[in-house]
């Protein structure tokens, strides 16, 4: 069985994935999250599919906007940024062949479709 994560940041979701590649039941991890930072948890390279420039504008979002109050502009950036995340996380599951999806955030509607 060969199973894909859809994670829009770090959730628990890193440790399913470490418990289900020990049974090579994990076939892909779809994150916003580095892979340096995911490697501890086990998963190779190929792997992991990361969209790293989406996490790093996420938290310069956080620190310019939405950490100075300026919530309007820094809601609509972190929308557009969960837009994207599911229009490219939707991209790479057309790309992958698997059995079955866990998605791991409310910013994957396109992808469940």
């Amino acid at each position: 069985m060969s199973i894909v994560f859809c994670v829009n940041g770090k959730f628990t979701a890193f440790d399913y994935c470490k418990n289900l590649n020990k049974l090579n039941k994990i076939n892909k991890l779809i994150t916003t999250y580095p892979y340096y930072k995911i490697k501890k948890y086990g998963l190779k390279q190929d792997q992991v599919k990361s969209f790293v420039w989406l996490e790093i504008i996420k938290k310069l979002n956080q620190k310019i906007f939405l950490d100075n109050g300026f919530f309007l502009p820094g809601h609509k950036i972190e929308n557009f940024i969960n837009t994207l995340f599911d229009f490219f996380c939707s991209i790479e599951l057309k790309k992958i062949s698997f059995k079955k999806a866990i998605f791991f955030s409310g910013s994957v509607e396109r992808s469940i479709k």
